[in-house]
């Protein structure tokens, strides 16, 4: 989920706010093209430990807000592929829920490992 969450930022920021190209060499983003290419199901992901998954995320969500702050009239609207037209407002509101509901789907998923584990781990 993370890695969906790094992807969705870089493709929503860098591809149609910015017009540039996501880095494909970032394990994100190769985990989103295996996604996307995976009919439906979602690969599993890289064996890397939690702590790479959070140092990979905070180093997005670094660039994340460094580019935002950039970012001169949040109500200017930008265009992707002649689809509805978006305003940079609406990106930004629509990645918070994005990450809102993910977020919450980590939480969830986490209490379910805690609950399959005998109490003396956790």
């Amino acid at each position: 989920l993370l890695m969906h969450m790094i992807s969705c930022d870089r493709l929503w920021i860098d591809k149609v706010i910015l017009k540039t190209v996501p880095d494909a060499t970032d394990p994100a983003m190769i985990y989103d093209e295996l996604q996307s290419n995976s009919g439906g199901t979602w690969p599993d992901p890289p064996a890397e430990s939690w702590d790479w998954y959070l140092e990979l995320f905070q180093k997005h969500r670094r660039l994340t807000l460094e580019q935002l702050s950039a970012i001169q009239d949040p109500s200017a609207v930008v265009q992707e592929h002649e689809r509805s037209d978006y305003s940079l407002a609406w990106i930004v509101a629509h990645l918070v829920q994005h990450d809102s509901y993910h977020g919450g789907q980590i939480v969830m998923l986490n209490q379910m490992w805690l609950k399959s584990r005998p109490i003396s781990t956790w």
